[in-house]
């Protein structure tokens, strides 16, 4: 499925679940804890939460949620994470992990630029006594999202003649996961919000692509330790295609990619 495809389906998808009750939500009140919380007031029902990811913030990413309550133990939800184009979030790491104390991959890594981009359509399904969007909840879950990379050199070594020799690469990968979101969500009066993601697993799979072109033709040997030095990346349950030629140089990859869901969400309730 395009990628187009897949995030017109999930909106489609949520956007029907909420339709099966927009309007506005009247019940008796199942508990005084209810009403002093301020979820049920004089018999209304707060149904929507408007969430901002807080710890998603330490990565330069702003994640966004919609939670829609469709009764006391079901709700769905839909996620929005957008990285503008930046640098490497956390450098020191970068350095520390791929430097080795070398000052020409500093500079490398200090030109990178990145940026992404994630949908994630859920359903919740609320397990204890006070629900409406309140305590311990399970959701399954599907995310598209993708990652861009450009501006990353390569240096192939030395060519006669004192000529530049240096591929810059760009690409990216897009992935198609799905997992379940375990999670608690409380709230404080009666607009106030904390959702907390403790553990949300994600599979599926990726596909990714990283190109480049030689400011200077290529020789054969110089080709082969390419090819090589690609050849040479390990990537777990993953198929390569590799092509070099006097041009440049790309690597395509498809397979398996797992993650995991974490936050912090600060939320309005309304």
């Amino acid at each position: 499925m395009k990628p187009k495809q897949t995030f017109l389906l999930s909106v489609l998808m949520v956007c029907l679940l909420f339709s099966l009750n927009a309007q506005t939500n009247t019940v008796a009140p199942d508990t005084l804890d209810s009403v002093l919380s301020g979820t049920i007031d004089s018999g209304v029902v707060r149904m929507n939460f408007i969430k901002l990811n807080l710890t998603s913030l330490l990565m330069k990413n702003i994640s966004v949620q919609y939670e829609r309550v469709f009764n006391k133990l079901l709700s769905g939800a839909i996620a929005v994470r957008v990285m503008p184009t930046t640098t490497v979030p956390y450098m020191f790491l970068a350095y520390k992990t791929f430097g080795d104390g070398d000052p020409n991959a500093e500079e490398v890594i200090k030109k990178i630029k990145v940026s992404n981009f994630a949908i994630t359509p859920e359903i919740r399904f609320y397990l204890g006594k006070k629900g409406y969007g309140r305590g311990f909840y399970i959701a399954p879950c599907y995310r598209y999202a993708r990652f861009n990379i450009s501006n990353l050199e390569y240096n192939y070594g030395d060519i006669p003649g004192g000529q530049d020799s240096t591929i810059i690469l760009s690409g990216h990968l897009t992935a198609n996961t799905g997992g379940f979101m375990l999670g608690a969500q409380w709230t404080f009066g009666k607009h106030l919000s904390l959702d907390w993601w403790i553990f949300g697993p994600l599979i599926g799979v990726e596909n990714s692509i990283l190109s480049g072109v030689s400011t200077v033709p290529l020789s054969e040997e110089i080709q082969n330790d390419i090819r090589e030095n690609l050849n040479k990346l390990d990537i777990p349950y993953t198929k390569k295609t590799i092509y070099v030629d006097q041009n440049g140089a790309s690597l395509q990859a498809h397979g398996l990619l797992a993650g995991i869901r974490v936050g912090l969400a600060f939320g309005i309730k309304f």
